[in-house]
């Protein structure tokens, strides 16, 4: 796999993650979570190749079905991000005390689908990927510049 990629990975696991949770993480759970996410921006994009402007939310993508499949290890860094973000809301003279709750909406559905069979996480980065589509000429083998 690609450095850049795993460097990006890295970085963004040691930042939602407490130490210990890291650590929890192995090489071959990294090399799933990025070639499943890769998989779905080549499919959804019409590419062969990841261009490196699209690192960021491949590695984003990744993260979410690292969720997927380890929600575990992502309770506690939801909780203290809820807590840390959300305390009070105030707005002219009215104050509202917002408590965090443990429960992860986001991964209500264990297999990351819809009740209508749509991917949950591609769905979530379709606008990003937008700009990195190639136009499908309909012969399967990508866009009409390439491949």
């Amino acid at each position: 796999m690609n450095e850049g990629i795993l460097n990006i990975l890295n970085y963004k696991l040691r930042k939602l993650l407490s130490q210990t949770d890291y650590a929890k993480v192995t090489d071959e759970d990294r090399m799933f979570i990025l070639a499943q996410a890769k998989a779905k921006i080549l499919s959804y994009c019409h590419r062969t190749d990841i261009p490196q402007d699209a690192y960021y939310i491949w590695a984003d993508m990744a993260i979410c079905e690292y969720k997927l499949l380890d929600p575990s290890l992502f309770a506690n860094a939801i909780d203290s991000d809820l807590t840390r973000k959300l305390n009070m809301i105030q707005v002219g003279d009215t104050k509202v005390q917002v408590s965090a709750s443990s429960s992860n909406n986001e991964g209500n559905n264990a297999n990351g689908f819809d009740n209508n069979g749509q991917d949950m996480y591609l769905d979530m980065f379709r606008g990003q990927l937008q700009s990195f589509r190639k136009v499908s000429d309909g012969s399967g083998r990508g866009g009409r510049y390439g491949v």
